[in-house]
């Protein structure tokens, strides 16, 4: 499997290889191993829909990067760890466009455990 985001200010790719069993990583500058953090089942409408949460550069400061993919649509949203930013995909599809809403909506899926950054910051 094969995922590419193309934008004027920012490219990259996410590969699935299927023989090691990892997601992988690569852009203009850099290429890595991705850390599947969950994966989970949603259905919708009666289609299932497989959804991986990808962690890109685990445990760096300023450089975490949550990727959340799906097997057969591909990448469904983006969001630094960091920093307030996220990017969600566009759809015309109401049954994927619902998929996304379960996923960034569903706390124990989408969210990040930042529960130590918030009792260092007291």
């Amino acid at each position: 499997m094969q995922y590419s985001c193309t934008d004027p200010r920012e490219s990259f790719t996410l590969f699935y290889d299927s023989v090691q069993q990892k997601w992988l990583f690569k852009d203009r500058v850099d290429s890595c191993t991705m850390y599947v953090e969950k994966e989970d089942g949603y259905n919708e409408n009666g289609t299932w829909y497989h959804v991986s949460k990808l962690i890109l550069d685990k445990g760096v400061t300023d450089g975490e990067v949550t990727y959340v993919v799906e097997e057969k649509a591909g990448l469904l949203a983006r969001k630094s760890n960091t920093w307030r930013y996220a990017m969600f995909r566009k759809t015309d599809d109401a049954h994927l466009a619902a998929i996304m809403y379960r996923v960034i909506s569903d706390r124990d899926f989408y969210d990040n455990d930042t529960a130590g950054m918030r009792q260092n910051l007291k």
